[in-house]
């Protein structure tokens, strides 16, 4: 597999691919690319990764992301909207953007998905939130990982002590979960 040419990932995304609180090597993407290599893969993941940020924040700087010419896009956006409650259609459109200048690229992209914590919104927003990912997947025509969360947030000792963000063993339980994924993502070899 090392004549393999090698591929470059985008982790694009906030605080869950950026790793806050964690040394960078126990970012998600970090050990997705640790993974991915053992898996055979000639890769590097590339983390853009911002704490703290929206969808509208990301499509500030999706250029950034088209710049480094990724062979595929994780795009993980939401955490951030659904906390500040942010209108679901507006990043809904924001993603939207988001994925339409990737594929004006033709950078594949994989979708990752985040279900609301109706503790934080109601269930009336999560409701309105939690199927623009499927909607987004399906107009674009693109792979869904449907809910980043569901792998580590109820699992208090995967968690760092602000309950929310995982801690290093929570990272890596994101990046097995993600695997498969990723795999079925990847551009086939020419």
């Amino acid at each position: 597999m090392s004549d393999a040419p090698q591929l470059t990932i985008a982790a694009f995304g906030d605080s869950l691919f950026e790793g806050w609180g964690l040394m960078p090597d126990q970012s998600v993407p970090a050990q997705l690319e640790k993974l991915l290599r053992q898996e055979g893969r000639n890769l590097r993941m590339l983390n853009f990764g911002v704490s703290g940020e929206t969808a509208g924040e990301g499509l500030l700087r999706v250029d950034q992301v088209v710049k480094a010419k990724p062979d595929l896009a994780l795009l993980e956006f939401g955490a951030n909207d659904f906390y500040q409650l942010v209108d679901p259609e507006e990043t809904q459109d924001q993603l939207a953007a988001i994925i339409e200048t990737f594929q004006a690229k033709a950078i594949p992209v994989l979708l990752v998905g985040i279900c609301c914590l109706a503790d934080f919104t109601g269930e009336e927003f999560k409701a309105d939130f939690d199927p623009i990912f499927t909607e987004l997947a399906e107009h674009f025509s693109v792979p869904l990982f449907p809910d980043i969360l569901a792998s580590y947030v109820h699992s208090p000792d995967l968690l760092m002590l602000d309950g929310i963000h995982p801690n290093p063993q929570g990272a890596l339980a994101i990046a097995q979960a993600l695997l498969p994924s990723v795999l079925d993502a990847l551009p086939r070899g020419e």
